[in-house]
């Protein structure tokens, strides 16, 4: 499912809180293909993104994201975003009450690109 040389998976479970016991999911560099799975797997089991951060390695993007799996309020995550899709997005999704929880900018071929979190509070 994930290539095992670009991807270090690992879950686990981290404490009690208020009886529940909460598995966290982390997965280290990701391509982009390899996160859009990981994503595609985890989330439709009730897991949301805690964390992301982007690093470019030989020019091509790499994702390191945190999974808990827990509710909250509705989020949006993109990644890969130009400058004017990432303005454009954000006034959509301000107009719909979503705020930036987390954002990341790195660039890849000269071109400066954009992933971000969005949450609904």
């Amino acid at each position: 499912m994930f290539r095992v040389l670009t991807a270090v998976v690992a879950i686990g479970l981290c404490g009690v809180f208020a009886g529940e016991v909460r598995a966290d999911v982390k997965a280290t560099n990701l391509k982009k293909d390899d996160w859009q799975n990981f994503l595609d797997t985890y989330i439709p089991m009730g897991y949301r993104i805690t964390h992301f951060d982007v690093k470019v390695i030989n020019g091509e993007p790499r994702y390191d994201l945190e999974l808990a799996k827990r509710g909250g309020p509705p989020w949006v995550m993109r990644s890969g975003l130009t400058s004017a899709q990432f303005e454009d997005l954000s006034k959509e999704l301000a107009r719909k009450g979503y705020v930036i929880r987390r954002h990341r900018a790195y660039t890849v071929g000269g071109v400066l690109l954009n992933a971000v979190l969005y949450e609904k509070p």
